[in-house]
């Protein structure tokens, strides 16, 4: 391989072939997904780079070590959600807004960041909120 020289259409059609996968694989969350690309795009990269192993490794290097700068949350914080059933529809008023996040921090022990609403249900007195919290 170190022989065939990569066109702009072969890289085109290696995206495309990473789309399919992407669609093609419900069950692979996105993060397991995007680590599944960097090892093809370092094994693509290691086939078809021109120059020393020492190039090539740097190369490698350099890839993996922006893919632990990004995952190790340094510069970004991670924001994650759930879906939660509450059974007090009494709190969900704008005026009870931060009881309810006083109330669902000390249910769940998060620091809550925000609260949407996704269902009401009147005739059971419960509701499902999403909750948006930092790990």
């Amino acid at each position: 391989m170190n022989k065939v020289d990569l066109s702009l259409g072969a890289a085109f059609g290696l995206f495309a072939v990473f789309g399919i996968m992407r669609y093609r694989s419900e069950d692979i969350s996105i993060k397991n997904l995007t680590y599944l690309f960097v090892v093809i795009a370092i094994g693509l990269l290691s086939a078809i780079a021109k120059g020393s192993w020492e190039e090539i490794t740097l190369y490698n290097f350099i890839v993996l070590s922006v893919v632990f700068i990004l995952e190790s949350k340094i510069f970004f914080k991670s924001e994650s959600s759930k879906l939660i059933y509450y059974d007090n529809v009494e709190m969900l008023k704008p005026e009870n807004k931060m009881k309810l996040i006083d109330d669902l921090q000390m249910r769940t022990g998060y620091k809550i960041n925000k609260i949407e609403i996704e269902r009401i249900d009147f005739l059971r007195d419960s509701a499902v909120l999403r909750v948006y919290f930092e790990e």
